[in-house]
């Protein structure tokens, strides 16, 4: 071995026999330390340091002086190392033993304590990665083995439950129950969630607890396990939250495989003062709510954390190509829906006055470059950067609903502004909101399905060449009333494409009253002196409650031209919004505003979408496309709209 190369085999047994040490909590906090060296090492291509790092390992790997297995995040960033250096994907990782004496453990580890869910290390072939998991060589390049067939999946069911009223101050028990089998019935105490997905046996399971409100983790906030290998077999997992805030509660649970999320099981609770939990357990929720599955898509996840008393922290999963795989976490001290509200007080000041096309450009970038600064942790800057090339056709995944992600400017480390815009609005960034099911093929709008409202009462000057330009294809008007518009949504297949223009109110801290306006109803005239009666609302509550126009097999398109009309917040304790209202009744695709738009403005950039929809872009290039046709117009709104949909599917345009 030359001179600073790394000691493969020592480094090799380092892992190995750190995946099965009982040390103390101080020494794995050394450990980890030494690992994210070592990873940062062997991605700048530092051998000699790295090679010291290995030594250093292995003499740690050997030392016994607690009896604490190792955490979550060093499980994880071991099996990243191994992935790297034996130059393997973590699903060929899997399925099977890479090189002698890696024990199976390392890349199968089940939590501690743990009941059911185990498994042997397979010593099947490697298999080749997912679409969209492209993953860096650090070492070595190697012909690519020829695409086996696509995994054989299992159904699956996840279930949730915990006590629907908490005391505060209590500690109590989040379990969750993974089964190939039916799930075990809650309590009659009990808020509960359930979901089914497809699974792939082979690879782990990652569950990972979210509190949104009222709650605080107590010990690991994730864990690991297999799928069952029968349906007599469940895997039953034990988290732990501890009740911090008299409120309606919250906890979510997410279920991932790899890269693609396959549940979110939403648990509500009341956490009551007192001591006493006496109270009608019928005030939590316990509804069923459904998960969300997506292809291995370019993807940037966001989860949000509320930590009480400091503020929100969101954690970054990063699935991009020439970007290694970690978990970058940033935290945004104080209040969210104060910090939300000021970000769109500016971003509206600057729409009622935008001024010439240049100095709103200029003032997006610096509120861009903000954003870059605020959310994202340093680290992941100079990635985002570095690969800012690899950033088309990324779709970001959230459960925060709040923040602008389209405006986030990127910046090079030394902070100094590029000689262009740099938005990730440029680069076809697209969205979708965790716990909606994505559509699992190309979207079919035919021209006897395109409906459109556009109220009377409006007053807007552009809705008459807007109409124009929907009866081109092929759209109907519906009468632009409550009732009218209410009965279109409960109607099974009664669209293909809804397109919406007009005005459309949302307020970040008072959701539920997120609405679009319509005309007022029909009736007799108003009494002398008395004023016309107002625009009729149609809440964001009533298209989730009434809305039946989408199914598995039918997934319509919605486009809510108007202010604000795509801005969501928490309503209680949940997400809402016209966003996810049609997502959760399943659309296909959903385009809205994020802040207030012009009038003649507000046309450019839809239009544009419709024609590089009709050209056959895919979303994401579409998307991308219209964004710059609206810049090259003037359009000072040309990032003020959020599109939701897979990035790679098309519209198919049917007579």
């Amino acid at each position: 071995m030359a001179r600073g190369e790394i000691d493969r085999s020592a480094l090799i047994g380092a892992l190995e026999r750190l995946s099965t040490l009982q040390a103390s909590q101080a020494a794995w906090t050394s450990v980890l330390e030494l690992l994210e060296l070592l990873d940062a090492a062997l991605a700048r291509g530092d051998q000699p340091y790295a090679a010291q790092l290995t030594q250093k390992l292995f003499a740690v790997s050997g030392t016994r002086e607690g009896d604490s297995p190792p955490p979550f995040k060093l499980r994880r960033r071991l099996r990243k190392i191994a992935v790297d250096t034996l130059d393997a994907t973590p699903e060929e990782v899997s399925h099977r033993a890479l090189e002698p004496g890696v024990v199976g453990a390392l890349f199968n580890i089940a939590p501690m304590g743990m009941r059911g869910g185990e498994r042997e290390p397979s010593t099947a072939e490697p298999r080749m990665r997912p679409r969209g998991r492209a993953r860096r060589r650090v070492h070595r390049e190697e012909p690519a083995a020829p695409p086996p067939p696509e995994p054989e999946r299992v159904d699956v069911a996840f279930g949730a439950r915990m006590p629907a009223t908490v005391a505060l101050g209590d500690t109590v028990a989040v379990e969750v129950e993974i089964t190939r089998g039916e799930l075990e019935d809650p309590g009659p105490d009990d808020a509960h969630a359930k979901d089914r997905a497809p699974a792939d046996p082979n690879l782990p399971i990652v569950l990972r607890l979210l509190p949104q409100g009222g709650f605080e983790v107590k010990g690991e906030d994730a864990k690991e396990v297999g799928v069952p290998s029968e349906a007599r077999q469940p895997a039953n997992v034990r988290f732990e939250v501890t009740a911090v805030h008299a409120s309606p509660g919250e906890v979510w649970v997410t279920v991932d495989q790899g890269s693609l999320p396959l549940a979110l099981l939403k648990l509500r609770t009341e956490i009551v003062d007192g001591g006493s939990t006496s109270a009608d357990a019928s005030a939590a929720s316990a509804s069923t709510v459904a998960g969300g599955r997506l292809p291995a898509y370019k993807r940037l996840k966001i989860t949000e954390k509320v930590v009480p008393g400091q503020g929100v922290l969101y954690e970054y999963d990063v699935d991009l190509p020439d970007i290694p795989w970690n978990l970058y976490r940033q935290l945004i001290p104080g209040d969210r829906e104060r910090y939300v509200a000021s970000l769109y007080a500016q971003l509206e000041d600057w729409a009622r006055k935008p001024g010439n096309a240049e100095d709103m450009l200029e003032n997006l970038r610096s509120f861009g470059v903000g954003l870059f600064r605020e959310l994202f942790p340093e680290e992941l800057r100079r990635l985002l950067w570095e690969n800012r090339d690899q950033l088309s056709g990324v779709m970001v995944l959230s459960t925060e609903p709040f923040i602008p992600w389209e405006l986030v400017h990127l910046v090079p480390p030394d902070d100094a502004l590029p000689a262009g815009p740099e938005f990730l609005g440029q680069k076809g960034v697209v969205r979708w909101l965790y716990g909606s099911r994505p559509p699992e093929a190309d979207l079919t709008i035919r021209r006897n399905r395109c409906r459109y409202v556009i109220p009377k009462g409006s007053g807007l000057t552009a809705t008459a060449a807007e109409r124009e330009m929907l009866e081109k294809l092929g759209a109907r008007p519906i009468d632009p009333r409550l009732a009218a518009v209410r009965n279109v949504l409960a109607e099974e297949d009664g669209f293909d494409l809804l397109h919406f223009a007009g005005h459309a109110e949302a307020d970040g801290s008072k959701i539920s009253m997120a609405k679009v306006l319509l005309d007022p109803p029909e009736g007799p005239p108003p009494a002398w002196g008395e004023p016309p009666p107002g625009p009729d609302p149609l809440f964001a509550s009533v298209v989730e409650s009434h809305g039946r126009f989408g199914s598995r097999d039918h997934r319509p398109m919605v486009v809510l031209n108007a202010c604000q009309s795509s801005r969501t917040g928490m309503q209680l304790s949940s997400l809402g919004g016209f966003a996810e209202a049609f997502l959760k009744k399943e659309a296909g695709a959903f385009v809205g505003t994020l802040w207030a738009v012009g009038d003649k403005p507000a046309m450019t950039f839809v239009e544009a979408l419709y024609e590089r929809l009709i050209d056959g872009d895919t979303f994401s290039a579409a998307t991308a496309r219209a964004r710059e046709t609206a810049r090259a117009a003037g359009d000072p709104s040309w990032l003020a709209y959020a599109v939701y949909a897979p990035p790679d599917v098309t519209v198919k345009w049917a007579s």
